[in-house]
């Protein structure tokens, strides 16, 4: 299978959406990724049942690594898998906060930071636009039965402005965060701003 072939399949299967934290890749800056459950290094193939569509942020924390220890037990658990395991079972929406409910939840959650602050102010506005979460199904595999519904949660978000005063992001995007090197060069010369 052609590797755009496949990448339409993953991305269609997962509905648009990171298989471990459920975010819609409409809704971050960058393009989902295709993560290798089973790194290629470990002996993983690129094959539809050892892909899964990932955020960025997920998939840098996840990195190569297919276990990692439950902050509650302290014993080595299997990170979640989305061809195996359904996300319901594993984790649950509490707030714009994802709660790991079993070890394995509980260690995926914390090993690829569900719950960074940034993390939950994204998803909290998207709650609050009701973005977040929707009815998912992943077909052909086990199914996401997300019969989640937002939960209302009071949130303001000033418009960010850049060091010229300018806007630094549409009006209706999810918060953003900049590095302090990109805040830098803004101040260092605002002129050359897009």
């Amino acid at each position: 299978m052609t590797s755009l072939r496949l990448r339409r399949l993953v991305t269609k299967r997962a509905a648009d959406r990171c298989e471990f934290c459920l975010i819609h890749q409409d809704d971050v800056p960058q393009h989902h990724e295709m993560d290798h459950l089973v790194a290629r290094k470990h002996g993983g193939r690129t094959v539809a049942e050892n892909l899964a569509l990932t955020c960025l942020p997920c998939n840098r924390h996840k990195g190569s690594d297919q276990t990692a220890m439950d902050p509650e037990t302290q014993t080595l658990v299997p990170l979640f898998n989305p061809r195996i395991h359904a996300w319901r079972e594993h984790f649950e929406l509490d707030g714009a906060r994802i709660r790991g409910l079993t070890p394995t939840g509980r260690a995926t959650a914390n090993l690829l930071q569900f719950n960074f602050p940034v993390r939950v102010d994204i998803r909290r506005w998207l709650i609050v636009k009701g973005r977040y979460p929707q009815r998912v199904q992943l077909s052909g595999w086990r199914h996401l039965s997300h019969a989640l519904t937002p939960i209302p949660v009071c949130i303001s978000f000033q418009t960010l402005t850049s060091p010229s005063g300018r806007p630094s992001r549409r009006q209706d995007a999810p918060p953003r965060p900049m590095r302090p090197s990109v805040w830098n060069r803004e101040r260092a010369a605002p002129d050359r701003l897009p």
